[in-house]
């Protein structure tokens, strides 16, 4: 998966990588009593469906369960920034290319503790090979050489 949007968290469900919005309590079975500070629904909206499902949903999962904080959230359409405004916040793009993207995936220690080595580095391998046969490849090329693939 990759996408050149900002790495950020956004309390409004406009643009952004993450959406987090305070989890809404009700009286027919909602949150616990005195959760309501800590609890939160969380949208994760940077995916396309070329992402295996399962190891999206692991990484989620890992992501979430690591103790790092979150950054802080963004109140402005993070894509109207210019990359110096980004750097000033501490926000980072996330990778635009599958070599970026491969890259970040391995180097990823949660996800690496995560998935264990063998499956990361199994995923890294056939990422590695899509991009030696299709590494310069055209989108238009790709789809035509891999109708289905995904």
């Amino acid at each position: 998966m990759w996408a050149s949007q900002p790495l950020t968290v956004r309390l409004t469900r406009r643009a952004g990588s993450t959406f987090r919005r305070a989890a809404a309590t009700s009286s027919a079975g909602g949150l616990t009593a005195g959760s309501e500070g800590w609890a939160a629904n969380l949208e994760v909206k940077c995916v396309d469906l070329h992402a295996n499902p399962y190891l999206l949903l692991a990484g989620v999962l890992a992501a979430g369960a690591d103790p790092a904080p979150l950054p802080d959230p963004v109140d402005v359409d993070p894509a109207a920034l210019g990359d110096e405004e980004l750097a000033l916040r501490g926000i980072a793009r996330l990778p635009t290319s599958l070599r970026e993207s491969v890259d970040a995936f391995r180097g990823d220690r949660t996800l690496r503790r995560a998935l264990g080595a063998p499956l990361v580095d199994a995923v890294t391998a056939v990422r590695e090979s899509e991009l030696d046969q299709l590494g310069t490849a055209t989108a238009e090329e790709v789809a035509a050489a891999s109708p289905w693939t995904h």
